[in-house]
């Protein structure tokens, strides 16, 4: 009977098939120094290029190690991860991007940081942040908005390079809606991680996967799913509204009254103010509906992930539908 690993590192791929041989070989000769089981997973989140053929050739060359899984869509990195973490094994869970740009031999800083420690996750801090000036700008963004909206400790910078203890990985699993945002599940789950520095490497093949459109979805998806201080901001902010036009109708009023020959003037900065509030307004109801959007997909069941193929010979768990 095949032992259970002790490490499990998850991956989710998306048309990386230039960095995947370099990235597993690398991966292969960290892990064999622990002296410890290990398993690697690829999660294939349905690349465009010849990712998944890549896998198969790897699954080949290193059947007892490697597990490889190809959704049957694009369903997003993070439902990715959450496909590997279904079909994860280890005692000890590490993910990691497929770029090349996380280095696998930092592993190690990862592990020793959480052996001499009582944290039950580790997160990859990078001691130099190689990202365009674009993403490090939303970066820096979702990461302020965390501290707020997720009550995420100030000084922790969450990244998809990271260490977590199994049974934190078991209450994540809890989670079945179809939209996971791993970092607020963390969050949501325990108080105990920090950071290690760690390196960043420069992208060496193509460009990144998000753009404007993905990273706007990300933020959605993040602030939606586990705060709804979004919904108390846009109460506030309309009941203040409400106040200032009241103090104004009554201006006024109060100002006809005393002098009922006076000209009400300033049509042009009422109408902005009109047209300021209905936008307000508008984003407000977007909000909503995207809560209630949302709450819809629950109900129905939406699944995180959907695996299409497989090439693993012991399947004790179904990862078919999620």
């Amino acid at each position: 009977m095949k032992s259970v690993p002790f490490f499990s590192i998850i991956i989710p791929v998306y048309n990386s098939e230039r960095s995947i041989d370099e990235l597993s070989e690398r991966l292969i000769k960290t892990m064999e120094k622990f002296n410890k089981s290990y398993e690697i997973i690829f999660i294939d989140d349905q690349s465009k290029d010849n990712s998944w053929v890549i896998l198969e050739k790897l699954k080949k060359k290193h059947a007892d190690i490697l597990k490889i899984y190809q959704l049957s869509k694009n369903f997003g990195q993070d439902n990715a991860v959450m496909a590997g973490f279904t079909a994860s094994q280890g005692e000890i869970i590490i993910t990691m991007d497929d770029d090349l740009q996380h280095a696998p031999e930092d592993i190690e800083l990862l592990y020793n940081r959480y052996k001499n420690s009582d944290l039950d996750v580790v997160i990859g801090k990078f001691k130099k942040r190689r990202h365009s000036f674009f993403k490090k700008t939303l970066s820096n963004f979702n990461d302020s908005m965390e501290n707020v909206m997720l009550k995420k400790k100030k000084k922790v910078y969450f990244s998809s390079f990271r260490l977590i203890a199994k049974w934190v990985i078991e209450e994540i699993l809890k989670y079945k809606g179809p939209y996971p945002f791993i970092d607020g599940l963390i969050i949501r789950t325990t108080d105990s991680y920090d950071n290690i520095l760690v390196s960043h490497s420069k992208r060496k093949y193509g460009n990144s996967n998000y753009n404007f459109k993905r990273l706007i979805s990300f933020w959605l998806n993040s602030f939606t799913n586990f705060s709804i201080i979004p919904l108390r901001v846009a109460t506030i902010t309309g009941f203040i509204f409400s106040i200032v036009s009241f103090v104004f109708i009554l201006y006024f009023i109060i100002i006809k009254i005393l002098n009922p020959q006076y000209l009400l003037k300033g049509w042009l900065s009422t109408i902005v103010f009109i047209v300021f509030i209905g936008g307000f307004q508008l984003i407000s109801i977007g909000l909503i509906g995207e809560y209630i959007g949302r709450i819809f997909l629950n109900i129905n069941k939406s699944p995180q992930f959907i695996i299409k193929n497989s090439k693993n010979e012991i399947e004790n768990i179904n990862l078919k539908k999620q």
